[in-house]
């Protein structure tokens, strides 16, 4: 889980906004339910925070 987890992050931090959270999953072969249970898991983590200016409901941190 945690390569899609890293795949997930590299592929938001690319998308910049431009995308919404679930075509960003996936474009790498992930299935809505996996998509969200990596976004739960990251944001319990703190690696991501929600967002709402944007396309895409989510961003990276910084951790």
């Amino acid at each position: 889980m945690e390569d899609k987890n890293s795949a997930y992050l590299a592929d938001i931090q690319c998308n910049n906004g431009q995308q919404d959270e679930t075509v960003v999953g996936e474009s790498i072969g992930l299935a809505e339910p996996e998509i969200e249970q990596i976004i739960k898991g990251l944001l319990k983590e703190g690696r991501i925070e929600h967002q709402s200016f944007e396309i895409c409901s989510y961003r990276l941190t910084g951790r």
